[in-house]
Formats: C-alpha cells, sequence, structure tokens
C-alpha cells in the first residue's frame, strides 16, 4: 500500500516515512499542505492512507488540509481511499469539538510523539482491505466532452458532456463488457463513484443525479429522476451483472456488488440481518424482526465492488 505522509516538522517526517518503509510501505513524503494537494491531484488513486499534521504555518491549516482532502476523495469517488489519519501535538487541536468533527467524517486522530500513529495507520488499511477484499473489479470508460480538449493533469476529472461509453467487468485478466444502455449505465457510474463509503437512498440518489452537472447533462434540466427511475435502473443494472456473472463463471449475485440496505432515522443502517452505524465501522448481528415497519425506513443501495475509470479523448 501508498502512504502520504504530510508534516513541516522534518526530524519526525523522517523517522515516520522510515518506521513505515521498514514495514513495507511505500511512502512520499512531503512538508506543506499544498504539496499535499498537488501529489493527490496529480495521481488521483495513489495514495491509500494520508497521515497528516493538524497545525501548519499560514492559512492552510491541518483542518483545512483534510477536509480538502476528502472534498477532493468525494469528488473523484470510485474509490474509498485515502483513509485519513490525523496527527498533532498541540493542545488546541486536541479539543472535543475538532475531534468529533474528524471522526465524525472518517478521520484517525492520535497524539503526535506516540506510536499511535503507526497501529492507526494499520487499522486504516484493514478498514480499506475489508472494503476492497473478495469484491469484482470494474472498468468504467469515459469519452471526451464534447468539444473540450483535455490537457495532461485533467484526465482524472469527470468533465461535464463526457459520456459512459462502457462498462466492463475485470476477470482473469480480461476485460469483459457489461451490456447495459446508456441511462442504467451512467446510474451504475454513479453508484460506483459515489456509494463505496457509504450507502445512498433512492432519493439520495435521484437528487444528487439531478444537481450534478455530469449526470444531468444528459437527461436535461427538465427531466424528473424519482425513486422509482432509480429502481428501475437498479433492476437493469442487475439483470446486466447476473448476465456477466454466470457467462465470466463467477460464483456471484448482483446484491454482492449493488446491495440493497436499509436506512433507519436514527442514523443507521441495517444490512442482511447486521446493523452498522453509519459513523462507525462495527457491525454486530440482529434479527429481520428489528427492522422497523417500512414506513419508517428508506432503501438504501452501496456498491461493494473494485472501481477504476479510464479517461479517453
Amino acid at each position: 500500500m501508498s502512504i502520504l505522509c504530510v508534516d513541516d516538522n522534518l526530524p519526525f517526517l523522517t523517522s515516520m516515512v522510515e518506521r513505515l518503509e521498514a514495514a513495507g510501505l511505500q511512502v512520499d513524503a512531503v512538508t506543506e499542505p499544498n504539496a499535499a494537494l498537488q501529489a493527490l491531484t496529480t495521481n488521483p488513486f495513489r495514495y491509500d492512507v494520508v497521515i497528516s499534521d493538524m497545525e501548519f504555518p499560514g492559512t492552510l491549516d491541518g483542518e483545512h488540509l483534510v477536509t480538502q482532502i476528502i472534498d477532493f476523495r468525494e469528488t473523484r469517488g470510485y474509490d474509498p481511499s485515502p483513509e485519513i489519519v490525523c496527527i498533532t501535538g498541540a493542545k488546541s487541536k486536541m479539543t472535543p469539538e475538532l475531534l468529533q468533527r474528524m471522526r465524525e467524517r472518517g478521520c484517525h486522530y492520535v497524539l503526535k510523539g506516540t506510536d499511535q500513529y503507526f497501529i492507526e495507520t494499520q487499522a486504516a488499511m484493514m478498514n480499506l482491505q475489508e472494503l476492497r477484499s473478495g469484491r469484482p473489479s470494474f472498468l468504467f470508460v469515459h469519452g471526451a466532452a464534447a468539444g473540450y480538449e483535455w490537457g495532461l493533469t485533467e484526465r482524472s476529472r469527470c468533465q461535464v458532456g463526457e459520456s459512459v461509453n462502457e462498462v466492463h467487468l475485470l476477470h482473469s485478466g480480461l476485460r469483459r463488457p457489461i451490456k447495459l444502455d446508456p441511462t442504467p449505465r451512467r446510474v451504475f457510474d454513479f453508484l460506483a463513484k459515489r456509494t463505496s463509503r457509504r450507502p445512498y437512498s433512492v432519493e439520495e440518489v435521484a437528487n444528487a443525479m439531478a444537481l450534478d452537472e455530469f449526470y444531468s447533462y444528459w437527461h436535461g434540466e427538465e427531466a424528473t429522476l424519482s425513486s422509482d427511475w432509480v429502481k428501475n435502473n437498479v433492476a437493469r443494472i442487475r439483470n446486466a451483472l447476473r448476465q456477466a456473472f454466470s457467462e465470466t463463471g463467477l460464483p456471484l449475485s448482483p446484491t454482492d456488488v449493488l446491495a440493497t440496505e436499509v436506512f433507519e432515522d436514527k442514523g443507521e443502517v441495517r444490512v442482511e440481518g447486521a446493523r452498522t452505524n453509519l459513523r462507525k465501522s462495527q457491525v454486530r448481528a440482529v434479527s429481520r424482526e428489528d427492522i422497523l415497519p417500512f414506513s419508517e425506513r428508506s432503501e438504501c443501495y452501496r456498491f461493494r465492488g473494485r472501481a477504476l475509470v479510464e479517461h479517453i479523448p
């Protein structure tokens, strides 16, 4: 796995890099936030974990850096990485309010000067492995936006007007096309991009696609995207996945890739007899009878594959 370390304390940064490299990890190091953001935008899928100090001189402090990394991760999508480990030795950066804000956004938060950053990095990598392991991989092929000239640094970004031309199942070293019409192909692209870290309700999928310029370009501003529209397209995606798995001999169900989960107003998601809090990773079993009546819950989807995106001019 690949790690990006960000700290302006050079001796500590050097010792951190040496410790991580001794554990067999690939490590890049920078001393200031803008360099970290440049490294992420230049290689959008390179880093599995970012370890960042929370205090830097200047206007871009650690909290702002972490917020921008999270925004970058959400905008880029298609993979749950990078996990973020926040480290600090400053009392002003250890307030309960700040810790709560960072942890609510899925960050690990540890005291500087201890070995805890290494333990939290291992935990972050285990979390990624859990999200990625045993899942099929898909390649989403995007065509160039009409009339847009790509620069070398822009091929990682989805441009408005760009089309989702193809979806491939990656298996046994081969790209096997999945037969989907343009509309369900775009819905599948959206779910793979947005829902690997947390589930989206059918209503949230409809609203987010309507508000996202990349997707709304293709169905027009006047089109109404309803929950039924989302459910119908998910059914079409699952049918295509069922056929693809059958043709390749993979012992998988479409719901292994697009799982249906149940969201409760209490901030919880229940998945096939298990319950997990949206803000925590621990899961404990519950019976199906414990689920709230249908009128008090919302159907959600989570993408459980691995996704790659390829931009072709």
